[in-house]
Formats: structure tokens, C-alpha cells, sequence
């Protein structure tokens, strides 16, 4: 109850279980360590925090809101190793990636709380470290938002390679365009730029006469989108992609994510899923649609504009004299991004 706190004075504050605690009560116990004569120390302990929390925020020297007086040190279980029953190690080395991320090696992490959207991703498989190439052009996913615009990265010949992510926090459009052309600039020198992104981004809403689209097309990035309808919504989205990581070619599947993209594997992974059953809003959606997160959505959503108007989705014929559907799937968009694809 911080209205309890008053106008009280601590030399030393210790907090358990940090990652249940709010941002708020974070920065008011800060104010109140402040006791003369006391070293005016808090020390923060609890299980790693999910991506986008408060605590990671604040521990990322490259996030604007960075506290330089926070020591963060992350300790992996197996620095306990000897201490362990046999049988607990197991169940430890046994839990899925994710989960392993944040309880084995004590990094941040998710645990997902719904089925995961995309079912056919595994990461050994799907994961790795791709270089781009600058003779094809670097397709951007874009979607909007003032709490966290996202871009993500794409190159597609044969094989779709998602390359690298970037999600803004609490920024502009103008200057998150900024961000996103200065990591082109390093990341991507001299790339072709081609761009699709969410159908909202053409709207105008009432604290700007400009849409986010033409916003982003001032400062350089023309952003194409198709409609919202049957062809792009989830349905459509979830069969494109799946097709895809299920679809092997020479020993590999037809998309692949590189491993510096840790918000969109995680995504894959369940941090981007389904409601949660007997939750109102999996009755809602009827388990037809992703749960929005607030954070995981948003760059999964730039992979699903990718996908949407790139490749076209699987067409359904139905049959007059049979109860069920044939399933014939076609050829990517090839004209809409500029060279040619393999059948």
C-alpha cells in the first residue's frame, strides 16, 4: 500500500519476488531510501522478469529508460548444479526453450499463458544466423503505435528469412522512422527498401492531421498495405506462415528466423497465443484469434503484413457431390516484391 509509506525514511529496503511488484512502487520505494548515516541501499530479488517488463526496461542501457543506479546480476541455476536432486535437474533440462531461457539460465523470459498461435514452430529448427543479401531487397514490416511501433526485417527468395526486429517504446512515428532508417544505415547499407504494413497505419486520428503512413512516407519509407478482408485476416495469416515452417526444401524449412530476433522466437515460441481458455475473450474470439498482448503482437503482426502481401493464401474449392474441401496452394506474389521465386 505505497499511500501508507507517508513521508517515511529507509536506510536499506529488501523486496522478494521484485518481478510481482509495480514500476510505481519500484520508483517510490527509490524516494524513500534516503536515510542519513545509512548506505541507502534496495536490493531487488526474484525470478527473471518477462520481456517488456518494468525490470528489463530499466536494465537496458539502450532503453531511453534506463536507471543507471540499478546493479543487475543474473545467476543461472546451474551455479546451484551440485545442490540439485537428480530428478529436479531433469525436469529443468526437460522444460520447453522458453522456459528453460528463464528458469535454467536466469534470463528474461515468458511463460506462456494460452496455446501458442503458430503450432508448427520449433526452434533448433526454424532458428539461426543468416547474413542478408544486398542483390535482393530488404522487405520491412511495419506496425503502428505510440507505446510500441515495431518494424521487422525480411528477405525472401525460395527460403523466407526473417532477419532482425526492432520495437520502439513510447515514440513518435516521425522519430521512430528515425530509429528504423540509422539501424538500416548500420544493419543494411545501401539496401533496396521495399515496405508493407497494417491498413490502421491509414487512418488519421484526432492528434494528428497525417495518418502514420504518410508520416512514414515523408521520411522516406513508402509503406504499401493490402485491405483488411478474408485474404489477410488470421485465418489467412496463420495459414501462409504455417505452410511455411512445416513446408522442408533441401533439408530445411521455407522460413527460418534469425537468432538475434529474440521478441518474434519467443513470439513463435507462445508469447504470441491464443486466449486463454474459459477466458472471456477466448469465448469472444472463439479460438479463432491471437490474444494481444500489448507486446509480442505487435512484431508478430509486422511478420504477418509480410506474409500477406507477399505470398497469396490457400485458395478452398468446394466440391458439389463431397462434403469436404480440396486445398490447392498458390505460387507467392512474385510482382509484388520484384524477382522472380522458385515454384
Amino acid at each position: 500500500d505505497l499511500s501508507g509509506l507517508g513521508s517515511q525514511e529507509f536506510g536499506i529496503i529488501v523486496v522478494t519476488e521484485a518481478h510481482e511488484i509495480s514500476e510505481q512502487a519500484y520508483r517510490t520505494l527509490k524516494r524513500r531510501c534516503r536515510q542519513k548515516g545509512m548506505p541507502n541501499m534496495i536490493l531487488l530479488e526474484g525470478e527473471p522478469p518477462n520481456e517488456g517488463h518494468w525490470l528489463t526496461r530499466l536494465t537496458d542501457p539502450l532503453d531511453p529508460d534506463f536507471d543507471k543506479d540499478i546493479e543487475k546480476w543474473e545467476l543461472s541455476t546451474y551455479e546451484n548444479w551440485d545442490n540439485l536432486p537428480v530428478a529436479y535437474r531433469g525436469s529443468l533440462e526437460g522444460m520447453p526453450d522458453a522456459w528453460k531461457r528463464k528458469y535454467l539460465f536466469g534470463k528474461p523470459g515468458f511463460i506462456p499463458k494460452g496455446k501458442a498461435f503458430y503450432q508448427g514452430f520449433k526452434e533448433p529448427l526454424h532458428t539461426g544466423w543468416f547474413d542478408w543479401n544486398p542483390d535482393l531487397p530488404l522487405i520491412l514490416g511495419w506496425d503502428f503505435g505510440f507505446h510500441h511501433p515495431a518494424v521487422s526485417f525480411h528477405q525472401i527468395s525460395n527460403r523466407w528469412y526473417i532477419l532482425r526486429e526492432l520495437m520502439g517504446s513510447r515514440v513518435t512515428i516521425k522519430k521512430f522512422c528515425d530509429q528504423v532508417q540509422s539501424f538500416i544505415n548500420i544493419n543494411f547499407p545501401n539496401a533496396k527498401i521495399m515496405s508493407y504494413g497494417d491498413p490502421a497505419g491509414l487512418q488519421v486520428n484526432d492528434k494528428s492531421e497525417k495518418s502514420s503512413i504518410h508520416i512514414c512516407k515523408e521520411q522516406g519509407f513508402d509503406i504499401k498495405c493490402r485491405p483488411n478482408g478474408p485474404m489477410t485476416g488470421y485465418r489467412a495469416r496463420k495459414e501462409i506462415i504455417e505452410r511455411r515452417l512445416s513446408t522442408i526444401e533441401d533439408g530445411k524449412p521455407l522460413l527460418q528466423v534469425d537468432n538475434r530476433c529474440k521478441t518474434i522466437i519467443e513470439g513463435f515460441l507462445g508469447g504470441y497465443h491464443y486466449a486463454e481458455e474459459n477466458s472471456e475473450k477466448a469465448v469472444t474470439a472463439r479460438y479463432e484469434e491471437p490474444f494481444h498482448d500489448d507486446y509480442y503482437s505487435h512484431l508478430m503482426n509486422t511478420t504477418e503484413y509480410v506474409g500477406t502481401n507477399v505470398f497469396k493464401t490457400v485458395e478452398r474449392h468446394t466440391s458439389k457431390n463431397k462434403y469436404t474441401q480440396q486445398y490447392r496452394a498458390t505460387r507467392p506474389l512474385a510482382a509484388n516484391v520484384g524477382f522472380g521465386f522458385k515454384k
